[in-house]
């Protein structure tokens, strides 16, 4: 009776242990990790992101001098247009204007669905 309590105190501080060692190790390793970086010293950012349905997303990417729209769902990543610098000229994505106004992806998105209907 007394060895099978102790054998169980056992066991749980082993998997407490366990447990310990992971959050930690997994911590260190964070640092390191690609998406833990500031997007300052990288050349890709996500400016913006919309979700269409539940796991169905439209990101704005820039990277490097290249703009992109993606569409991203759980098993695919599909480029669906890419947009010169015509086309994103009078964006202030992530950027601050004379008058402190960000340019939302979602606003500009409508403001090129209505002049294409047109």
């Amino acid at each position: 009776m007394i060895g099978d309590v102790i054998s169980f105190i056992g066991m749980m501080f082993s998997v407490a242990l366990v447990c310990f060692m992971a959050y930690f190790a997994t911590r260190y390793l964070g640092r390191f990790s690609s998406f833990s970086k500031a997007n300052g010293d990288t050349k890709m950012r996500i400016y913006e992101r919309i979700g269409i349905s539940p796991n169905k997303y439209l990101l704005l990417v820039k990277i490097a001098d290249r703009w992109c729209v993606l569409g991203v769902t759980n098993d695919n990543i599909s480029l669906i247009t890419e947009l010169d610098e015509s086309q994103t000229a009078d964006w202030n994505c992530g950027e601050q204007s004379a008058d402190n106004e960000i340019s939302k992806f979602s606003d500009v998105l409508s403001q090129m669905m209505k002049n294409k209907k047109k």
